[in-house]
């Protein structure tokens, strides 16, 4: 089997449940979870290997040719993109500029993407801004340059979040907006923005939850400022190369941005 599927798991839509015949389905819209699956090419050493995963997604089905003679199993998700699929297009697709909106309506929205080393995580989440060399800052061009058609998901919501906090500005709202960027590396908490001060600890209170002690927060102004957070944590990353992945990330990455809404006459 040569092709790899990247899951993103988003609050506010739909998710898919099993069947009792070993299928899949999607549940209601009104469900807090939505997932929608990437294939991904198979990789240069595997092209001409019989492809194990036909996907359709007009229905949202992914099947799976298990190759020894069972029936193929069939799984129906939110939605389902195939290898051809561009970084623009799964954007435009996944349902994340739902996310964004409804965070700029006061909704907690979160993205959280899993699959298998070499999967294509790393690249649907940020691009070829994350192969970049450790300690320099990648991407395809300065911090608040023109778009890439191979930036990922960070990148395109941060324009998008800006794009949506400028038309609502002009209706007479005024927003705050704060970032961090960590990552859980060998069970321990690292700041990527000021990877220099070391191991974190986590805490908790009964008035702030669970918390990362001294982690740096970004107060963002503009666009500029949120695209300098996710540069400087891309640059910081963990990664090691192995045989399925040339810059596979060996880190967990957590970036988090906040946003506060106000009246301007407030």
């Amino acid at each position: 089997a040569t092709s790899r599927a990247t899951a993103a798991r988003m609050p506010l839509s739909g998710r898919s449940t099993p069947t009792a015949d070993g299928s899949a389905r999607t549940s209601s819209a009104s469900s807090a979870v939505r997932v929608t699956v990437r294939v991904r090419p198979p990789p240069e050493g595997a092209r001409g290997v019989a492809e194990a995963v036909d996907v359709s997604s007009d229905s949202g089905t992914l099947t799976l040719d298990h190759g020894d003679g069972r029936p193929p199993r069939a799984m129906r998700f939110d939605s389902v993109h195939g290898r051809e699929t561009t970084q623009r297009e799964f954007f435009e697709r996944c349902g994340l500029c739902d996310q964004i909106d409804a965070a700029l309506d006061g909704y907690s929205a979160t993205v959280f993407a899993f699959g298998q080393t070499g999967s294509g995580k790393t690249y649907t989440m940020a691009g070829k801004a994350a192969e970049a060399p450790r300690g320099v800052r990648g991407g395809a061009g300065p911090v608040g340059g023109e778009a890439s058609r191979q930036d990922g998901l960070m990148q395109r919501a941060a324009r998008r979040l800006y794009a949506q906090i400028g038309e609502r500005e002009a209706q007479g709202k005024r927003f705050t907006v704060r970032a961090t960027f960590l990552e859980i590396y060998n069970e321990q908490v690292h700041d990527l923005v000021e990877p220099a001060s070391g191991a974190l600890g986590v805490r908790g209170s009964t008035s702030q939850g669970f918390y990362v002690e001294d982690l740096s927060v970004v107060q963002c102004r503009g666009l500029h400022d949120l695209e300098y957070v996710i540069s400087q944590g891309l640059a910081h990353r963990h990664s090691r190369h192995h045989l399925l992945n040339q810059h596979s990330s060996r880190s967990h990455a957590v970036l988090s941005v906040y946003l506060d809404v106000a009246d301007s006459a407030e």
